[in-house]
């Protein structure tokens, strides 16, 4: 799929932005995560979700104007591969001492709270990395 969508010629074709594209999308999108579930078996319905899931972001990523905030935030997403791995090691390891019954009773409401935390940490992180030239060119590309 990557290698297709990578193809500037395909990509251009595909991606054309056109009022009814974007419709079969969404319809697509909400028909998947709304009735898939009930319809198809788990494996298919888990890719399918996956796969609309990325086709509607793209579409959607062709129309949203270019701010730095949305540019930072893509290198944050890049920087969620790269980064919270190291992050949440962390946070364990200091939870883990400080408040050892946190790392026993974990609520949903810890849950979100690291994971947006750790969000916030990497794109400050990315964000610093990429006012750096020489890390910048080599992890962003820019």
């Amino acid at each position: 799929i990557a290698m297709l969508l990578g193809n500037h010629r395909l990509h251009a074709k595909l991606f054309e932005f056109k009022a009814s594209s974007l419709g079969l999308a969404i319809v697509s999108f909400l028909v998947i995560n709304g009735f898939g579930i009930h319809f198809l078996p788990a494996a298919i319905y888990e890719i399918l979700r996956g796969y609309i899931t990325l086709c509607l972001g793209l579409f959607l990523s062709e129309k949203i104007p270019d701010q730095s905030w949305i540019r930072s935030l893509g290198n944050a997403a890049f920087g969620i591969y790269l980064i919270p791995l190291i992050l949440v090691e962390s946070f364990y390891i200091v939870i883990g001492r400080v408040f050892p019954t946190w790392i026993d009773q974990v609520s949903t409401f810890s849950l979100l709270l690291l994971s947006v935390l750790i969000l916030l940490l990497s794109w400050m992180i990315t964000t610093f990395l990429d006012r750096i030239p020489r890390s910048s060119k080599l992890l962003f590309g820019a």
